[in-house]
């Protein structure tokens, strides 16, 4: 073996574990940094926390047959309020859900206006943003 392939021979380095550990440290930090910097994707959320909903659901007949058996004025009022708050949260996640769906379909009928040479509607921001009550 000659003297340089023995200074490369990685058995012989001169580098310490301290620094091979400091070197791997800093990757991690930096994979971290870089996950946390991302963009926030609403389909890779819901998609990774779509058992919430479940849960939400499985809670709320619990509250229901919880509520038909207490005796206990306060307590009936409490579960009542919880209840509600779980509808609200069940009623907002299907208002949401419509809005991308309505969306989408939009989106899909300016492609197909384009595909077949029309002209296509773009909807204003100014009437998309208006509150239908």
């Amino acid at each position: 073996m000659s003297d340089t392939e023995f200074e490369n021979n990685s058995i012989f380095s001169k580098t310490s574990r301290s620094e091979e550990l400091e070197t791997t440290e800093q990757e991690r930090v930096k994979k971290l940094k870089q996950e946390l910097n991302t963009k926030f994707d609403n389909k890779t959320f819901k998609s990774n926390y779509k058992f919430v909903n479940d849960i939400r659901q499985n809670e709320k007949e619990q509250l229901k047959k919880e509520f038909e058996m207490c005796t206990n004025p306060e307590r009936k009022k409490t579960i009542k309020l919880i209840m509600q708050r779980i509808d609200n949260q069940i009623r907002e996640q299907q208002k949401k859900e419509m809005e991308n769906r309505k969306e989408y379909n939009e989106k899909i009928s300016i492609r197909e206006k384009l595909r077949k040479g029309e002209k296509p509607v773009f909807k204003k921001k100014c009437k998309g943003s208006s509150i239908i009550m």
